[in-house]
Parts: structure tokens; C-alpha cells; sequence
């Protein structure tokens, strides 16, 4: 994806499951990458994974429920690389528990 090449990138819920995929992915076609999320170590995990890859990320805790943690995730990214192209919001709260422990009603 040559396109996407020198791109800027900040995705929510990067420490884990899909969001970090989407990070890999986005790393992988050379986008430097902004990786948010509640758990530090998480975060840390996938930013050594994706610059051992070769590719260029940094981690900043973000909780996005909190309006304050948002603007400073996006003022962070911008004071780090000049710029932000792409927002990819996957972080998500499950209020009722696990997916499969919640009800059709819920």
C-alpha cells in the first residue's frame, strides 16, 4: 500500500486484539504510528513489535471516555509527527461484560 507510506496514524485500543492488528498492518505499509490505550505495558508491547518490524510507533495511555485524554492524544501525535492523516477510533467499552455473557435484551 504504497499509498498509505509516510502517513500519520493514532488508533485507540491498540495494546491488544484488533486495534493492534490494524496498527501492525498500518506499520507494516509505513505509516508511523500513534498506538493508545489504558495499559502502558500493552501499549509498550506493540510499539516494540512494530519497530522490531521495522516500522515507527510510540504509546501514550488514553482512556477515551475521558474528552481530556482524547485532545491529548491527538495533540501528542501532532506535536510527535508534524501531522495526523488517519484516526482509526477501535477502543470500546463493554458496559454489560463480556459479549458472550450478555443477553439479547441487553
Amino acid at each position: 500500500m504504497k499509498e498509505l507510506e509516510g502517513k500519520v496514524a493514532l488508533v485507540t485500543g491498540a495494546g491488544q486484539g484488533i486495534g493492534q492488528g490494524i496498527a501492525f498492518a498500518l506499520a507494516d505499509a509505513g505509516v508511523s504510528i500513534m498506538v493508545t490505550g489504558r495499559t502502558q505495558q500493552k501499549l509498550l508491547n506493540t510499539v516494540a513489535e512494530i519497530n522490531e518490524r521495522g516500522g515507527q510507533a510510540l504509546a501514550l495511555t488514553c482512556d477515551v471516555k475521558r474528552k481530556e485524554d482524547l485532545e491529548r492524544s491527538v495533540s501528542q501525535c501532532i506535536a510527535q509527527y508534524g501531522n495526523l492523516n488517519i484516526l482509526v477510533n477501535n477502543a470500546q467499552e463493554v458496559p454489560n461484560g463480556l459479549l458472550h455473557d450478555v443477553s439479547d435484551e441487553a
